[in-house]
């Protein structure tokens, strides 16, 4: 904020997407990228789902996981930008305000 003063709850976990997706390092494959994150995450009754599963939740198919993230198209980018920040398991998630 401009003024005033913002406080975070103990059990608040942010994340904020923002309009640029230079973040993410274009050498890396889609799946490699995400599990700079995590190599799972916990769906709770002991159930999980890997890197992979949700890469494909996302519509990455399997080959697609493979990919470059620098060949992949701008939607392909934010999907995946999206995916990386809902990997680390926030509760609050900020959105970047578009400019166009």
């Amino acid at each position: 904020p401009a003024a005033g003063k913002v406080v975070v709850g103990k059990t608040v976990k942010l994340a904020y997407l923002s309009q640029e997706v230079a973040e993410l390092n274009p050498n890396l494959r889609v799946l490699e990228a995400v599990q700079q994150v995590r190599d799972r995450v916990d769906l709770g009754k002991g159930r999980e789902m890997t890197a992979g599963q949700l890469c494909e939740q996302f519509g990455f198919t399997k080959e697609k996981q493979w990919t470059p993230v620098g060949d992949l198209s701008g939607g392909e980018r934010r999907r995946l930008q999206i995916l990386r920040l809902l990997m680390d398991e926030p509760n609050v998630l900020f959105l970047d305000e578009p400019t166009r």
